[in-house]
């Protein structure tokens, strides 16, 4: 849950035929089945548990999840352990039934205990299993995951996800000041390269208010240039030229 984003429910219906564990490197887990606990009467067949499509999706819509290299060695290490229930899913009681709510609550709470100083034990950090998914979108959002990257692995619309998650992405402006001004430091130093490039682009007055103006001028000249001499020079070509000069 917190590695890949999941809802608890999710997570119960996981089966390694969803899940892509390479030796290294990131995984895939391919969301396509949620389990939810609910009363027996409410269920189509009778049981606690009952398979269903994914949150707000049609029923044959699935949901693409990379995971991380410590998730895919975690599951790894949980199959090669534990095996898997006959229908293939994970997550299974002894007798390969799914682990009902209260059973992980438990779990979860002397967990806190342990991991947690007395403090935050009385405070609301991680106080359920669910804001391990909540960890994950405010993570992924922190890291500078575009929003509706992160809302597609979430399984979120954007507007969604930008509304429940807008508090950790608050106080991000010094943050967004700072990769602003880098972009500029950034464009100042690629139109120093150009104007120091021996050729028309040196000679045109190039600055960084004009480039855009500047710079499709001078390749359009250079094209017709090149067309008198009896050579043509595609645009991408001459693009290709000036930039490699730049970078280097």
């Amino acid at each position: 849950m917190y590695f890949a984003g999941l809802r608890p429910a999710e997570a119960a219906g996981l089966r390694r035929q969803d899940c892509e564990l390479p030796a290294t490197g990131w995984g895939l887990i391919t969301v396509k089945k949620t389990r939810p606990q609910a009363n027996k009467r409410y269920t189509d067949s009778g049981e606690t548990f009952d398979d269903r499509g994914l949150k707000h999706r049609e029923g044959d819509i699935v949901r693409p999840v990379p995971i991380p290299p410590e998730l895919v060695a975690l599951l790894r290490e949980h199959l090669d352990a534990f095996g898997t229930a006959e229908d293939g899913r994970l997550f299974v009681t002894g007798g390969g039934q799914s682990f009902s709510g209260s059973a992980y609550a438990q779990v979860w709470k002397r967990a806190r205990g342990l991991a947690l100083t007395p403090d935050q034990v009385e405070s609301p950090l991680a106080a359920r299993p669910y804001d391990l998914r909540h960890a994950a979108v405010s993570l992924w959002l922190n890291a500078g995951v575009h929003a509706p990257e992160a809302a597609e692995r979430a399984g979120h619309g954007v507007d969604v996800m930008l509304r429940v998650y807008a508090k950790c992405i608050d106080g991000q402006r010094d943050v967004a000041n700072q990769r602003i001004e880098d972009a500029l430091v950034l464009s100042a130093t690629t139109v120093e390269r150009l104007r120091s490039i021996p050729g028309p682009l040196s000679a045109s007055g190039l600055t960084c208010a004009n480039a855009a103006q500047v710079i499709p001028r001078i390749f359009r000249e250079q094209c017709r240039v090149a067309a008198f001499g009896g050579i043509w020079l595609h645009p991408a070509d001459l693009t290709q030229e000036v930039f490699s000069q730049v970078r280097g």
